[in-house]
């Protein structure tokens, strides 16, 4: 009986359960437009600009092929080789568990040091 009662229970609150968990990740804080001088790289954290759990980020960039930008899927950090001269948006999209996505722009401008 005591098994019958605790199962009822569980499936009554599972739905309650998935339902909070698929809400879209939301913005915890902007992400800044970033500056790089050629022959640097930088290690830019996104994750902080998201709030949800268990988050997979993904990016676009149209950025020229000089300038490698990778992505940590999971720690949500982007590194971009700066060589070249440079100027472009990147979109980051953060997905969670229930293919809710949410995403940020910012800008990123490579120059060469004077």
């Amino acid at each position: 009986m005591n098994r019958i009662v605790f199962f009822s229970c569980f499936l009554l609150l599972l739905p309650i359960y998935t339902a909070a968990s698929c809400i879209a990740p939301s913005f915890n804080k902007k992400i800044e437009n970033y500056e790089i001088i050629a022959g640097n790289t930088a290690k830019i954290s996104v994750s902080e600009g998201f709030k949800g759990s268990y988050l997979i980020f993904s990016f676009t960039a149209k950025n020229k092929s000089s300038n490698p930008i990778k992505i940590d899927k999971t720690a949500g950090l982007i590194t971009i080789e700066a060589n070249k001269k440079d100027a472009f948006d990147v979109r980051v999209s953060a997905e969670n568990a229930c293919g809710r996505v949410s995403s940020a722009l910012f800008n990123v401008i490579i120059d060469e040091e004077e």
